[in-house]
């Protein structure tokens, strides 16, 4: 059996909060969505936007600017949605603006 070698790249979603470009790998990306209403929660947590209804599936809207620490500059509430799904988990990231898929070298990834 051959042994299968070590991917040192992969594949990011680039997204800006403000002025902050981030990324997330693209294989824990379940969509993106654009467009879409976020019904309001009554939820102390100011990090938690509402919830989002995508065909049945309801999502916890997270402001990910908030959430670490950024500063954004969005005047009204976000419409972009970068939505995941971890185990039972359905959470959707708010984001400023969205960028571009890179395939970036793992040793130059940042926390």
């Amino acid at each position: 059996m051959a042994a299968t070698k070590k991917s040192t790249e992969t594949e990011l979603m680039t997204f800006r909060l403000g002025r902050q470009l981030l990324g997330i790998q693209i294989d824990a990306i379940k969509e993106i969505n654009c467009h879409q209403r976020v019904a309001l929660a009554p939820v102390p947590n100011p990090c938690v936007m509402g919830v989002l209804n995508l065909r049945g599936d309801v999502f916890t809207v997270l402001d990910l600017g908030k959430l670490i620490g950024l500063n954004s500059n969005r005047q009204r509430p976000s419409d972009k949605f970068i939505v995941l799904q971890a185990m039972e988990e359905h959470i959707a990231l708010a984001v400023d603006r969205l960028e571009d898929v890179l395939t970036i070298p793992l040793a130059d990834i940042q926390p």
